[in-house]
């Protein structure tokens, strides 16, 4: 039975663990150790290219690659051929290998070259991706291979590609398809062939955010706020969030997504039962937005950085907004999770009854089977809702 699947769009995602080797250097000589793994397809999912590695670690049940496949519309067509671009002729390596790059159709783009054992790869071996679902890549600073120091006829460097640092339009998110592009020289390749995946991660919106503050019934004072309930919902795989190796996600590899959720309730910041014939003031100071602390614990333990800079971030080897997702789009909504402290002012009609309520949210992120990676980000919005008894 295959790992859990997701829909984004016109896609189906998944991520394996699962590996076949296609060729590594043992045996060359050369200054760098490189391996060369592609990812198992699993049906319809493929792979975007061959998985290129430093050293010679078997990554099987250790690290995850990223699988996509259609989900209905034309969103991804196999090859039509492959140009070779290198081969290791003259290298002294044990196994024979060889680097293509994918021709693909008209309207689509291959994303990362493939390695086979010199003979042409199969067709069905990757996907290509329709053009209009792609955004710009980059390179790494240093290419994870060269076969400098193999001795052999050809140069080859190896650059891994990810999706650009940058915002994208309303609920799209890149994905990291784990490729690499290669070049017959020791530069860093054009810029026009790094590309990557753009997915739309739309939230799933719950009613419990849009709860209105509770009204006054009596005199008695309610209780100290009302239960959290599940606001907005954005569900990503786990190498959106933390490294491709990392154990926990690996583990849960079965259903490898993440959501990234927000909580609402209301807080009870003032209450006060007046049986006096005069009006009651009373005032309380509380802290909104979210601290430096507050940011700083929580990416740690999460990989989502919230703050009033930058609204929601994922920070793992990409940085992604979800601002769009969860409302923070204007410069002021962004700013209402800046931490600091006000005061709040109740007053209270006389034989009357008044409560003043404060917004309350809190992020977290959980795993597929449920459970809860780290602790909540919980703070206080400065909206408040105003109630009295009896209401007039």
């Amino acid at each position: 039975m295959g790992n859990q699947t997701h829909p984004y769009g016109p896609f189906l995602v998944t991520l394996t663990t699962a590996y076949e080797l296609r060729w590594n250097d043992q045996g060359s000589g050369g200054n760098r150790d490189g391996a060369f793994w592609h990812a198992h397809s699993q049906g319809d999912l493929r792979p975007l290219g061959t998985v290129a590695l430093q050293g010679y670690d078997d990554p099987n049940n250790k690290r995850a690659t990223l699988l996509i496949g259609p989900n209905g519309q034309t969103s991804v067509a196999s090859p039509v051929s492959y140009e070779r671009v290198y081969t290791d002729e003259g290298t002294g390596a044990k196994r024979d290998g060889a680097i293509w790059r994918p021709v693909a159709p008209e309207g689509y783009v291959a994303l990362g070259d493939v390695v086979t054992d010199r003979s042409t790869p199969s067709l069905n071996d990757i996907w290509c991706v329709r053009r209009d679902f792609l955004v710009a890549g980059k390179y790494a600073g240093e290419p994870i291979w060269d076969d400098r120091g193999t001795g052999g006829k050809y140069d080859v460097s190896i650059w891994g590609v990810s999706p650009r640092d940058t915002r994208f339009d309303a609920d799209k998110v890149p994905l990291n398809g784990d490729t690499f592009i290669s070049v017959d020289n020791y530069s860093e390749p054009s810029t026009a062939l790094a590309r990557a995946l753009l997915v739309e991660a739309p939230a799933q919106i719950f009613p419990g955010g849009s709860r209105e503050a509770p009204l006054l019934t009596s005199k008695i004072a309610p209780a100290s706020s009302t239960a959290l309930e599940k606001d907005r919902s954005v569900i990503l795989p786990f190498t959106c969030l933390f490294p491709p190796n990392d154990q926990p996600s690996i583990d849960g590899i079965a259903n490898p997504f993440i959501s990234v959720e927000r909580w609402g309730n209301w807080t009870l910041a003032l209450f006060d039962n007046n049986t006096t014939g005069i009006n009651q003031s009373s005032s309380t100071a509380t802290t909104v937005g979210i601290s430096q602390t507050q940011t700083e614990s929580f990416q740690h333990s999460t990989g989502i950085k919230i703050s009033s800079e930058v609204g929601i971030e994922l920070v793992a080897s990409v940085s992604v907004e979800l601002n769009y997702q969860f409302t923070y789009t204007s410069s002021s909504s962004i700013e209402s999770l800046r931490s600091e402290t006000v005061t709040y002012n109740l007053t209270t009609l006389p034989q009357h009854a008044a409560a003043l309520w404060v917004k309350h949210y809190a992020f977290r992120s959980v795993r597929s089977d449920g459970s809860i990676i780290g602790p909540d980000l919980p703070f206080n919005l400065n909206v408040t809702s105003k109630t009295q008894f009896p209401q007039e």
